[in-house]
């Protein structure tokens, strides 16, 4: 956002853009009506000014007026409040119409403390961020002319006990330090009574005399004596002589307007940045006009978000009872559990440590009958059908038995002997009996040793209906 400076002054109008040296204007005042109020709008009106420009006016003492305090040693936080006592018994109207700013210096070795306040009207404020939101120009500083030649002439300076003068055409402002702090500041007007030489001697001869009252009337009034200093911008024209009195020096036929070249003077950052630079505008100072236009939204919106708090805090209580009858519940449970499933006189210790027993038994216990229960037992079925067979053939005897659960088309294979062929014949019918012909395919295989012993090997097959 660019910053544009305004200066508004009885005499004068200047308007001044940073870094271009082009980009200034200045309008003339003869210090009658129209006032730089009102010519302002006119003015503002035939420069080009872009959108989201922010300005920053300097107003000289014919807006803001200037008051010095000498105050006993004062908590910088109860300053305010203070301030506010003395200015309600010094100022013309009541201090809500005022606005002001203030900077202050505590002394350690006068024990006081020392304020400088800067105020102007309520009304001349509004009016000038009025004109300038016409314009495209949003205020950010609105400052004192006096407050900024301050800073200026006391960094140039080091001013103890001391009146400097600047001149500024038919203007000349005066700032009183005393003990190196801003006590007063005036200004005085130079009437122009002709354009010819000596009637422009004339003029300043009775400016400067005015002048000179001025300084004797503040020695008087402080008691004591003041060096006078001069700005550099007339030390040509003017000299101070032994008595501390301004005089004219030598025949002076030119005067040239100061105005331009001391408004450039002003405008530059350090100085505007300084730290006792007072800054008549606040951003806060404003709102609450700005807030009555938006009155109603304002309420609807409050009400809105009252009533969303309202439920947000709601829902959190409602949270925190259902969970304080929701732990009640299961405290109760809890507690029947442990009467219903544990042994009497179980505590709260030992209960979760029990239970926690039980549970694992209870899953070891589980985990057996799914492991077992999938088991169909049929080698051990087919070895017990096996062996009853002896009952019917005495003289059986089994040297082998090969079964594949695995393979679906493995076959049963039985090897072993018997003592005669009638036993071998009483075996294939044992055999036939328990492994059904329509089901089975039975393949024997015998053989015959010493002593009319049989050894034999028979082959059990499903038949292929049985295998699919």
């Amino acid at each position: 956002m660019q910053s544009v400076y305004l200066f508004l002054t009885k005499n004068y109008i200047y308007y001044h853009l940073p870094d271009y040296s082009s980009s200034e204007s200045i309008l003339e005042l003869d210090g009658s009506k129209p006032s730089p109020i009102d010519s302002l709008p006119k003015f503002l009106s035939e420069l080009s000014i872009t959108k989201s420009t922010s300005v920053n006016i300097v107003l000289d003492q014919s807006f803001v007026s200037f008051y010095h305090f000498t105050l006993p040693p004062v908590n910088r936080r109860k300053l305010g409040k203070i301030l506010e006592f003395e200015l309600a018994d010094t100022l013309l109207l009541n201090i809500e119409d005022y606005y002001y700013d203030y900077y202050f210096r505590s002394g350690r070795e006068n024990l006081s403390t020392e304020v400088g306040v800067f105020t102007i009207k309520k009304d001349l404020l509004h009016d000038l961020i009025q004109v300038c939101k016409e314009h495209n120009l949003e205020v950010r500083w609105i400052l004192s002319m006096y407050n900024l030649q301050d800073i200026k002439l006391r960094d140039q300076f080091k001013p103890f006990n001391q009146i400097l003068v600047s001149f500024e055409d038919t203007l000349a402002r005066m700032f009183v330090y005393k003990d190196g702090f801003l006590n007063s500041c005036s200004s005085s007007y130079r009437i122009t009574e002709g354009e010819d030489e000596s009637s422009k001697i004339q003029s300043w001869q009775h400016f400067l005399d005015n002048i000179n009252q001025k300084i004797k009337a503040v020695s008087l009034k402080e008691n004591n004596t003041f060096k006078v200093s001069l700005d550099e911008s007339t030390s040509s024209f003017i000299k101070i002589n032994e008595l501390q009195e301004l005089k004219l020096n030598g025949s002076a036929v030119d005067y040239a307007k100061f105005q331009e070249s001391k408004c450039k003077k002003l405008v530059t950052p350090s100085l505007l940045n300084q730290p006792n630079r007072v800054n008549l505008f606040k951003s806060n100072l404003l709102i609450f006009q700005e807030l009555k236009k938006h009155t109603g939204r304002l309420i609807a919106t409050t009400v809105i978000f009252g009533f969303c708090i309202a439920i947000y805090i709601g829902s959190f209580i409602y949270k925190n009872i259902y969970n304080s009858i929701y732990y009640n519940q299961l405290e109760q449970l809890y507690q029947q559990s442990i009467s219903k499933y544990l042994p009497k006189g179980t505590s709260k210790t030992n209960a979760t440590y029990i239970l926690n027993e039980q549970v694992n038994e209870l899953k070891s216990l589980r985990k057996k009958n799914l492991r077992y229960s999938k088991r169909s037992y049929k080698i051990s079925n087919l070895l017990n059908d096996v062996a009853l067979i002896k009952k019917k053939v005495p003289s059986f005897h089994l040297d082998r038995f090969t079964f594949d659960l695995e393979k679906k088309d493995q076959p049963i294979r039985i090897q072993g002997n018997v003592s005669s062929m009638a036993q071998y014949e009483k075996l294939k019918d044992q055999l036939n009996e328990m492994f059904p012909p329509e089901s089975h395919t039975i393949k024997y295989s015998q053989k015959s040793r010493g002593n009319d012993i049989v050894q034999f090997t028979v082959t059990i097959r499903l038949t292929e209906k049985q295998t699919r």
